[in-house]
This record gives structure tokens, C-alpha cells and sequence, in this order.
């Protein structure tokens, strides 16, 4: 996996992606399910064209669950400091969104395997 760093205030990052950042993702919500992902990250779809507050938010959040999954240290940084980062280094954005994505479940299918149903063996000709 390609490491992922950024800076903010003068202090470079490390954002680590995974099952494990779901997880620090869905606790900055106050949420213990994997299925909440997906309603949690909607407000992405506008980020690019046209921002909005909550879609800022869940960003910064998207990040500080990075940087905080990747961190051995507690992290004193909030979605506005991140968001306000971003902001600078606007060409990070696309490079997070890839890596999260490459981290996310497909949720729908869980719990959801499809039966195999097994083909019956032909008997060899016994001429």
C-alpha cells in the first residue's frame, strides 16, 4: 500500500487506510456498524462541486480517521484543522478519496454470500 502523508500546521502526517480506519471512522460518529458507513460518507458525492458544510466534515473526519489509525500517538487535531489543510493542498483530495475507497467494504454484500450449488460428478465408463 502507497503511503499517504500530509501536512498540517507545519506537521507532516501519515494517513494509514484499512479495515481499521472503518472503524476509527464510524466511532468519530458514535456508530459500531459497518453498514453506517455508506450513510455516513453520502455527503462526499458533493465535495468536489459544490461543498457544503457537512460534506467538509465528513472529509476532515475521513482524514482525522486516517491520520488516527496510522498514529501510535493521541491526535490533538480537529475536522477543521484538516478541512482548513485540505484547503492548501487541494490536489491531496483525490489521492484520499482513491485510498479510502480502496479501504471500504461492499457493504451490501455482507452476510449476503450466494449458495454454490454443487454440480453432481459424472461416473467414469466402465466398458
Amino acid at each position: 500500500m502507497k503511503k499517504l502523508f500530509i501536512t498540517i500546521q507545519e506537521t507532516e502526517y501519515q494517513l494509514k487506510f484499512g479495515f481499521g480506519v472503518l472503524r476509527v471512522f464510524c466511532g468519530l460518529y458514535g456508530r459500531d456498524d459497518i453498514k453506517a458507513v455508506d450513510e455516513l460518507i453520502q455527503p462526499l458525492s458533493t465535495v468536489l462541486d459544490n461543498p457544503t458544510f457537512e460534506s467538509l466534515d465528513v472529509l476532515g473526519n475521513v482524514v482525522l480517521a486516517g491520520i488516527m489509525y496510522g498514529s501510535l500517538n493521541e491526535v490533538k487535531l480537529t475536522p477543521d484543522d484538516i478541512v482548513e489543510a485540505i484547503m492548501d493542498q487541494p490536489e491531496k483530495i483525490a489521492e484520499i478519496f482513491v485510498a479510502f475507497a480502496n479501504s471500504l467494504p461492499n457493504v451490501k454484500s455482507v452476510g449476503k454470500q450466494k449458495a454454490v450449488k454443487k454440480q453432481p460428478q459424472k461416473k467414469p465408463n466402465q466398458n
